[in-house]
C-alpha cells in the first residue's frame, strides 16, 4: 500500500468519525455552558430586584407576555404566595 493511499484512508476517517463527534461535543459543552449562565442570570436578577418591587415586576412582565400573544385589552394580577418559580416552572421553597 503506497504512503498516499493510507493518508488518503486515514484523512477520510478522520473527516467522517471524529470530526462530526467533536463537533457534537462542543455543541452539547455550549448547551450545558447556557443553561448554567441562564440560571445564573435568573439568580441574579431575582437578587438584585428590591422585594417592594417584585409584584410590580412579576405583574409588568405578564403584561408584556399578554401583549406579545396578541391580548391587548387583558388587565392580568401577578398572584402571590404559591412558592412556584415562575421563570423556571419549578417549585420553590413553601413558607408555612
Amino acid at each position: 500500500m503506497l504512503l498516499k493511499d493510507l493518508l488518503t484512508q486515514n484523512a477520510g476517517r478522520i473527516s467522517k468519525e471524529w470530526v462530526p463527534a467533536a463537533i457534537r461535543a462542543v455543541e452539547q459543552g455550549r448547551t450545558r455552558l447556557e443553561e448554567r449562565l441562564d440560571a445564573l442570570n435568573c439568580s441574579l436578577a431575582a437578587k438584585a430586584t428590591p422585594v417592594s418591587r417584585r409584584s410590580r415586576v412579576t405583574e409588568l412582565t405578564l403584561q408584556e407576555k399578554a401583549t406579545v400573544a396578541g391580548q391587548q385589552g387583558v388587565a392580568l394580577k401577578a398572584v402571590e404566595g404559591t412558592g412556584a418559580d415562575v421563570s423556571r416552572g419549578q417549585d420553590g421553597p413553601r413558607t408555612a
